[in-house]
């Protein structure tokens, strides 16, 4: 990827790119779906696929959102729980 990351991107509009995009999108889903999920990973993936490409509609509506729920239902109750006065 680094490697990569240093080409010079062609002057040919119809030339692809090498698919940094597709790369972290892909990364982005794998970090979500192992176990135990890396979702910290899995986000940052996302959003870095969403820099380079920002309306990719998969990764921007349903992938991200997907991390992102998942992050929420991880996030512990207890600061809202109430105190035992013990």
């Amino acid at each position: 990827m680094e490697i990569c990351s240093k080409l010079k991107p062609s002057d040919d509009r119809l030339n692809p790119s090498w698919g940094e995009a597709e790369l972290m999108m892909s990364l982005a889903y794998s970090y979500m779906s192992k176990k135990p999920a890396d979702l910290n990973a899995a986000e940052r993936k996302a959003r870095r696929a969403l820099e380079i490409v920002p309306y990719w509609h998969y990764t921007r509506d349903i992938l991200l959102p997907q991390i992102l729920a998942a992050k929420a239902k991880e996030k512990p109750m207890g600061s809202n729980s109430p105190v035992n006065p013990g």
